[in-house]
């Protein structure tokens, strides 16, 4: 109950400061405050329908943001109390939108001072109320995936202690600046998981001695999340300027290619493609071990892209089956406007059964390509996939590098692609990269054929 008024009273604070700024409700708005008191009262009162999939994920992006125990997310009167605390919200919510509608002359107090209120003004928001200003944004605009969310709410909420949540924005300093930085190279790579930092505070963290600590990979996404929050706060008058500017930690040359993820070798490949040909297939709980790194090798497509296909994703076009990849569906999420696109299937994959695997789904009504995955809020559908990859296939075949992990699949796939001759742009065509140039962005919409994007994945091979 406290960490739930504590959340409501700070996202009431921060949506009354908008309404301030901006007026009353919209109508459409208003019309959604209104229907989660109903939706809540149903719920509360016994008759209300509810998604229990949607509200568990709810739940469980609010038990990781205040670390609360995962059981908890599977709790009835935890979700009880959640609507509750979020009906009681709205309705706070309504009625100071109402008090903007109409003036009240009837006690005769005088007007605010014109000096009072601009004193009032100057005084500022607090960072987390930034932050949650701008996680909005983010998230409106399509900037942040559910996956980008999460990862930047972890940055912030060592910000938050570093900083204090309640300091105005406006008053953090340079010196405060350069503090951030310098602790966070102090700071425990896995703080909260490892039991020698997870039940300390952060002061008292950052001074224990013979834990792993951040990478610099690591440290310049903090800082980067950081510049954007006084970023935002800069082009919204709430800071003078932005004080993580430049700030970022600068690699060596050799940082730069210790960090970077590799090819696999053609040596390697093969070593991979020949161990997930004898996977056995007639356990469908484990088809995932066979198809996704298949599927990988053969397009060129993300982790959570191969993991979150649907079965209506695959399809046949002018003759050629394809991997149509897009955010449409369950919980789906693809990293750029770019990366929505049509990826040929490579003819060795027909070859192999995987036409066979998806009918065979399709008869039992099935509707994912492989169902045994599971969604993570933190890393989408591809968890279980990449785990398997990173920490048991590529160790069993003595193959495991800081380099090398699922992702290794996408670079094998490009430089393949280039080794064959295959034409820049259309190499970006399959990978999801954003167009270079003009003639590229304005005079060439419509895209690489499905035919000329087949002929260049056709020149992959593994088999030699």
């Amino acid at each position: 109950r406290t960490i739930l008024t504590h959340h409501f009273q700070e996202l009431l604070r921060t949506s009354k400061q908008r309404l301030d700024a901006d007026g009353p409700l919209t109508r459409v708005d208003r019309d959604a405050a209104e229907n989660t008191v109903a939706f809540a009262d149903d719920y509360v009162a016994g008759f209300g329908s509810v998604s229990p999939e949607q509200d568990r994920d709810t739940l469980v992006q609010f038990a990781r943001r205040y670390e609360l125990p995962a059981e908890l997310t599977d709790s009835p009167e935890f979700l009880r109390m959640f609507k509750q605390a979020h009906r009681d919200y709205a309705k706070a919510l309504l009625t100071y939108s109402d008090g903007l509608e109409h003036f009240d002359f009837s006690s005769g107090a005088p007007a605010e001072p014109r000096e009072r209120a601009a004193k009032a003004s100057k005084v500022g928001i607090s960072i987390r109320v930034a932050a949650d200003l701008y996680r909005a944004e983010c998230v409106l605009t399509g900037e942040w995936t559910a996956r980008t969310e999460n990862e930047k709410l972890e940055y912030l909420t060592v910000l938050f202690e570093m900083l204090g949540a309640d300091t105005i924005i406006g008053e953090v300093t340079a010196t405060d600046a350069n503090a951030v930085k310098t602790d966070l190279q102090r700071y425990p790579k896995n703080r909260r998981k490892h039991p020698a930092t997870r039940e300390l505070d952060l002061e008292q963290a950052l001074q224990v001695e013979g834990v792993e600590r951040l990478q610099v990979p690591t440290l310049n996404k903090y800082m980067q999340t950081y510049k954007g929050l006084f970023a935002w706060a800069v082009s919204n008058h709430h800071v003078a300027s932005n004080l993580f500017d430049g700030m970022i930690f600068k690699q060596s040359k050799r940082q730069k290619e210790q960090s970077k993820r590799s090819p696999f070798s053609p040596d390697q490949v093969r070593a991979i493609y020949k161990s997930v040909l004898t996977t056995p297939t007639t356990d469908a709980q484990f088809s995932y071990r066979r198809w996704g790194p298949l599927i990988a090798m053969f397009t060129g497509a993300r982790l959570n892209e191969v993991s979150q296909l649907m079965l209506k994703d695959i399809a046949c076009e002018d003759g050629i089956w394809l991997f149509d990849l897009n955010d449409e569906g369950d919980r789906k999420s693809v990293k750029s406007s770019a990366s929505k696109r049509q990826v040929p299937m490579h003819t060795r994959l027909i070859q192999l059964g995987l036409l066979d695997y998806v009918a065979e789904l399709r008869s039992k009504g099935a509707t994912k390509l492989f169902p045994m995955l599971n969604y993570c809020p933190t890393n989408g559908w591809g968890r279980t996939l990449g785990r398997w990859v990173n920490q048991q296939l590529l160790v069993q075949l003595g193959i495991k590098d800081v380099r090398l992990s699922f992702h290794s699949f996408r670079h094998t796939v490009a430089t393949e692609l280039y080794r064959a001759d295959v034409e820049h742009p259309i190499v970006q065509s399959i990978m999801g990269h954003e167009r270079e140039g003009v003639t590229q962005n304005t005079y060439f919409n419509q895209g690489y054929t499905l035919r000329q994007r087949a002929d260049a994945l056709e020149k992959l091979s593994y088999d030699a």
